[in-house]
């Protein structure tokens, strides 16, 4: 989900809905080990199939064209008993969020590649690498990567809703290769932080900020 302008309506519908599918499909077999590893072979399996050389309105096309009989088709394919005890209609949402994810994902490396050669050719500091606004019910969330071009840090910064603490701002510092655009270090990355306000995760933004540029190498 690493895009920079609304998605249509009709592919933001499909994906909210996906996201649904896929979080309602694992949650299914997560009492069964077995069953949830074949599971994700399943969704693995789906995704790879349903997202060849497709873009977000190929994988809606096909999603509205085709039905569980492509779930059926791979599930023979793969050989697992087990996998006929799943809901077929909730695999197919999860595979589709998937490809849909590996999709973005793939289009958002591209970007921050390019945004990154631009951001050093023009002598930035810093970039942001995308950045994405989710409209629910009227309420805007976002998220997004800005990276400090000279050291490779980062901080990736979100808001979103918990069904306990209400509304949470959080960022989380991390780093990216310069040269591919891809967070790097994920198993020592910093803890993520978490605000009550949108001004005060831009004044935390801020201040960790103010501290990496001292860190600029002198030439």
């Amino acid at each position: 989900m690493t895009i920079d302008k609304p998605v249509a309506s009709t592919i933001s519908t499909h994906l909210a809905r996906w996201r649904r599918g896929e979080e309602r499909f694992f949650r299914s077999v997560m009492g069964d080990p077995d069953l949830y590893i074949a599971a994700i072979r399943l969704v693995r399996a789906l995704a790879d199939r349903a997202g060849q050389d497709r873009d977000l309105d190929g994988l809606v096309e096909r999603f509205d064209r085709e039905g569980v009989e492509e779930v059926r088709a791979v599930v023979e394919k793969l050989g697992v008993p087990q996998l006929i005890l799943l809901d077929y209609a909730l695999a197919r949402r999860a595979a589709y969020c998937l490809a849909a994810q590996n999709w973005l994902e793939e289009q958002s490396r591209t970007v921050a590649v390019s945004r990154l050669s631009e951001a050093r050719e023009a002598g930035e500091e810093w970039v942001v690498l995308w950045h994405q606004d989710e409209i629910v019910n009227g309420h805007t969330f976002f998220e997004r990567l800005e990276v400090h071009v000279p050291t490779g840090h980062a901080v990736r910064a979100s808001h979103w809703v918990d069904m306990e603490k209400g509304w949470i701002w959080s960022m989380q510092p991390t780093s990216v290769d310069p040269k591919t655009g891809r967070q790097i270090n994920e198993a020592t990355r910093q803890k993520r932080l978490e605000f009550s306000s949108r001004e005060d995760l831009e004044s935390a933004i801020h201040q960790l900020r103010a501290v990496w540029s001292e860190e600029i190498p002198e030439s």
